[in-house]
Formats: structure tokens, sequence, C-alpha cells
């Protein structure tokens, strides 16, 4: 009896101290608007009746169950998940994206507000959304690497694009691409990395480059503005214009001690370090000249910014060939920015962070859909190289084949996959362009091995074609 008792009394004071649960959970999920950045996510509310909703969004399937009395906020973290939202809307846009990338979602009915906060954590609504890749489209039309008019057409076609502002990059990119949600201590926060060097920032939103005691970040110009300032006006001015203002030659970036450090010295490799920040350095290389290194992971997007922004406005006030370029341009090594461009391939932040700059600016940067296209470009004078036809079904263009070096130092070990017998002119080049090897193999069905004798030193900075 005494039992009975205290188990009444506890079904009372929890009645008391949470509201009543929701009898339903929302229904009828539905994605909508999906692109590689963001998407909207849709459902129908709980009939019955609930105060909100809380929505949870994971890389595999969400296994934490909300617990009552804790109101949760945006950002903050719950097992594999993390909270998107907690409201009464029933569509809401999903952004903290990267292409091709599966998220999943479980999304929970709850009454009440605060510590009285009752969730129905039994059968929530799940599904989950794939972001969606690259979408070129036929916004080249027929530009291709073949024609004779390639490289002006080309920087025709980029050079036709919407002006945005300099100072709407904090508006649009940052707090739309660049910008997670955190909660820290109880309060909610905006959280950034640095394209450099991979620092996690945290600050309080919204996000402002003005903010330079506690956020302390900027927009770097990747192709630097003294490098292709030809206006003869102050650095600083030349944000007011195209291709001082290009989002796709600007990356966020801490100031101090990265960006500041980087100032206007080219790309390499450092070999004798004089100062870093986390995974970016900044020193003297094999030959002695002083060179930024950013981090591994984002090599290969910086090399593709340059290439994009020296062939967008060549011709405009004379040639964008590092040769002609003011700065330190002259002492920008292309092999390295090529082998990075190859070594770093592109991949799904690169391809989300490109589709929403286009889906802002209209235009394109070519060496992200088509790397191999910046094997045929000499980046000295912005002159076309000789290039080779890919092995495709419908593409013309030249496809950069995987490569492992085997134990022999005079030997590259090739391997691929093929789907019928055939006979090809394997050529073998250097990355200016050059022949270094040509041979007529024959590919089987699977897996075909072949081995290339070259001299060791061409072994990270070849590429193949087959015709």
């Amino acid at each position: 009896m005494r039992h009975s008792i205290l188990i009444a009394l506890l079904l009372v004071l929890n009645q008391f101290i949470y509201a009543a649960e929701p009898t339903n959970q929302p229904t009828s999920f539905s994605s909508s608007n999906i692109k590689p950045w963001q998407f909207t996510i849709n459902f129908n509310v709980s009939s019955g009746g609930a105060t909100g909703y809380l929505i949870l969004r994971g890389n595999q399937a969400v296994s934490q169950i909300p617990t009552d009395g804790i109101e949760y906020k945006r950002g903050q973290a719950l097992g594999n998940a993390k909270v998107f939202y907690a409201g009464n809307l029933t569509s809401i846009d999903i952004k903290e994206c990267i292409a091709n990338t599966k998220y999943y979602f479980a999304i929970f009915a709850y009454n009440g507000s605060g510590a009285s906060i009752d969730y129905k954590t039994n059968n929530p609504l799940v599904d989950s959304v794939t972001t969606t890749g690259s979408n070129i489209g036929n916004y080249y039309g027929n530009i291709k690497p073949s024609n004779l008019n390639f490289l002006s057409d080309l920087t025709a076609k980029l050079n036709n694009h919407i002006f945005m502002s300099y100072d709407d990059y904090e508006k649009k990119l940052v707090p739309d691409f660049y910008q997670r949600d955190t909660v820290v201590s109880g309060s909610d926060k905006g959280v950034v990395t640095c394209e450099y060097s991979g620092e996690i920032k945290t600050y309080t939103k919204p996000f402002d480059f003005a903010n330079t005691i506690s956020l302390d970040y900027s927009r770097e110009h990747v192709l630097c503005k003294n490098w292709m300032n030809k206006r003869g006006i102050p650095n600083g001015d030349l944000i007011q214009f195209p291709e001082g203002a290009d989002y796709h030659n600007l990356m966020l970036t801490r100031t101090t001690n990265v960006n500041s450090q980087r100032s206007d010295y080219p790309y390499g490799k450092v070999i004798n370090q004089t100062a870093s920040y986390l995974n970016c350095k900044y020193g003297r290389d094999a030959s002695n000249n002083f060179v930024f290194e950013p981090e591994d992971k984002s090599k290969g997007n910086g090399a593709r910014c340059m290439f994009y922004e020296m062939v967008c406005y060549n011709g405009m006030m004379g040639n964008w060939g590092l040769d002609n370029l003011g700065g330190k341009a002259s002492s920008q090594d292309q092999a390295v920015l090529k082998s990075w461009h190859v070594t770093d391939q592109v991949d799904n932040f690169e391809i989300a962070r490109h589709e929403y700059i286009f889906s802002l600016q209209n235009n394109r940067n070519p060496f992200i859909d088509y790397p191999s296209w910046a094997d045929c470009i000499n980046f000295r004078s912005i002159t076309k190289l000789a290039c080779a036809a890919q092995i495709s079904s419908n593409r013309d263009e030249r496809r950069l084949i995987d490569i492992i070096s085997d134990i022999h130092e005079s030997n590259i070990a090739l391997q691929f996959n093929y789907d019928r017998v055939e006979q090809f002119e394997l050529t073998v080049y250097d990355l200016q362009g050059a022949i270094l090897y040509s041979k007529s193999i024959e590919f089987s069905i699977g897996q075909n091995n072949h081995i290339i004798r070259i001299c060791k030193a061409f072994k990270r900075f070849v590429y193949f074609a087959f015709q």
C-alpha cells in the first residue's frame, strides 16, 4: 500500500514538473531546394498538436534521444548528432553542408519549454537528404583545350560575371557557407575555420571583419592584391574593382600570424621554417626563397584560385601571367601550384563553395570543373600548351590517372581498369607540356598494369594521356 501511494505521488509530481508529452510525432518528411551547400526540409505538424519540434542532424543515423527538462539550443551536440533547430516552424533551411553528402535527420515533437519541456521520444520522424554535386551544365558551351581560341574564349566567359561587393562577403559567404552554429557555456556562438591554418575560431554572432580584437579574421586575396594591381592605385582601393572583390579569389583566414605572415609571398614548400601557426608555415624553400605554405587540404584550393584569377582577368591592362604581374609574382613557381593542384584534388567542401559562389557571381572556376585544363596552360605567360585527348566515352579532355611508384628508382607503375581490349598510344608529359615518354600499349579487360621507365625526379610532376 505504501509503495502504491509513493508511485502515485511520483506520477503527480512528474505531471506537475513536465508538460504533457505530445500524442504524436510530425509526419511526411520531404526536402526541397537541394544545393551542394544547403537545402530545405519540410514536414507536417503532429496530429493533436505540439509546442514545437527538435531537429537533430548527423552524418549517420541519429541514435540519441532528447532528455525531458532540457531545452536544447541550435548548435548543441547531442550524442552522434547536432541540434539544427528547435521551434514551431515546419519548413527549415539547413546549412553547414558540403556537396555529395548524405545527412540524417531525427525530428521529435515536444510540449512546454525550459525545465518543463517534455519530448515524445519514441518513433521520431527520421529521414535523410543528400546534397547535390557540381552542376556544370552547358556553362562552357564549346570551349575546350583543343580549340585554337581556347584561352581567349575562356577568359571572355569567366570575365562576364556579376560584380559582388567585397564588403558583402561577410553578409553572404560567411553566414551562408562558412559559419557553423555551436553552444559555449550555454551561449549561442558561431564558429569558422581558417582555410590556411585550420584554426577553429568561436565568436559571438554576427560575424564582423571589423571586430579585429576578438575575431581577427580577413578575406585573403590568394592571388595577392599587389601582384594584380595594374591600375596603379593604392592596394586597399583595389577591392572596389572586380579583380579585387572576386569571391573565387578570396579565402577566409586568420589575420594575425596567418594572412599577415603570408603577405605577398608566393606559395611554396617550406624547408627552413621561420614562423608557423598551427598547420601553415613561412620560411625558405629549397631555392632559398621566402615562401608561404598553407595546410595540405588547402594547397590545391589555393592553386586553383590563382589559376582562375589569372585566366579570368588576362588581357585587362596587359598579360596576367606570373612573369607579367607585380610584386613577388615572378617568384611563384608554377610547378608547385600544378603539383599541389594534382596532389590536393577537388573535394566536396571546395565543390560546395564553388557552386555557392557561382550562384552569386554567375561564373565558374574551370579548374575545379575540369582539373586537367590547368595542364594545358602556361601560367607564366597565360599561353596555351599542347594537350592530348583524354580517354573517355563522351569528352575530349585528357583525364588525370592515379599513379603508384614501385620499388625501382627509375620506374613508375601505372594501374587502371578498362572494359574492353583496345590499342592506345600512351604519352607521358611533364607539367609544362613536354613529352617525357611515348609508347603504344594494348589495354585488356579488367586491371591493367604498365611499367614506365622514367627519371625519378619526374614521378610527382607528370600526367598521362591516351590516344
